[in-house]
């Protein structure tokens, strides 16, 4: 499941010098998140999830760090 609070905007291909096929896909994420993963993954059945509070901070690397050690439990819990 992909989920995104603008789900419905257009994505939109504001990147170049890739692979052609890239340009035909569509996901609801930013080109951010499943340019690299395709790339690693290919073909990408991968579980995507994203995790921000826009009412947070900016936050530090190592706080980013924590929060996805945090989550690696995700792996196996499904």
């Amino acid at each position: 499941m992909l989920s995104s609070a603008a789900a419905h905007t257009p994505l939109v291909y504001d990147f170049g010098g890739f692979h052609p096929s890239y340009y035909s896909m569509t996901y609801e994420l930013d080109h951010g998140a499943w340019v690299p993963l395709m790339a690693m993954y290919p073909p990408l059945f991968v579980t995507l999830g994203a995790a921000t509070d826009p009412e947070a901070p900016v936050r530090t690397a190592i706080e980013g760090y924590m929060m996805g050690f945090a989550k690696r439990s995700f792996q196996t819990v499904g």
